[in-house]
């Protein structure tokens, strides 16, 4: 009799976990890909050396669907906190070249990063700027934040 029943939970957890993992393994295996890739490209901005007199506010990342098609939308940001103006900071990134997301013969091998003032948070001493780096991916296969 409780070899019976053994057999029976063995049996019941093999017919619904069966599906389940066919169902979730297809589905997270992408994710966890474009999640890495955000992280290894959005780690070339983060780990740049920051102008003199600056300090990192905030870091964030994030990958989203920017339109029509099956393309994603890899994004790094930085908030800084600096004494330097804006245009310092400007052409301290002007020149740096960040790697793609994706090797294309069809697109420049990098990228460089946008530079804005974020008036909203700065103070007479101290001045607030926002680093973003943004690039598309195109091999999405079954994420689902990219369709």
């Amino acid at each position: 009799m409780r070899q019976n029943v053994k057999t029976f939970c063995l049996i019941l957890c093999l017919v619904i976990g069966t599906p389940i993992v066919c169902c979730v393994i297809p589905i997270m295996i992408p994710v966890a890909i474009n999640q890495w890739t955000l992280w290894r490209f959005a780690n070339n901005l983060f780990e740049y050396p920051l102008p003199p007199n600056t300090v990192v506010v905030e870091k964030t990342i994030e990958l989203s669907h920017p339109g029509n098609g099956n393309t994603c939308l890899y994004q790094a940001k930085l908030i800084l906190a600096s004494t330097l103006s804006l245009e310092t900071i400007k052409s301290y990134y002007a020149n740096v070249e960040f790697p793609r997301v994706n090797d294309s013969p069809y697109a420049s091998k990098s990228i460089t990063a946008w530079v804005k003032l974020d008036n909203r948070t700065a103070t007479a001493s101290e001045k607030r700027f926002i680093v973003e780096l943004e690039d598309f991916g195109s091999d999405v296969t079954l994420d689902i934040r990219c369709h």
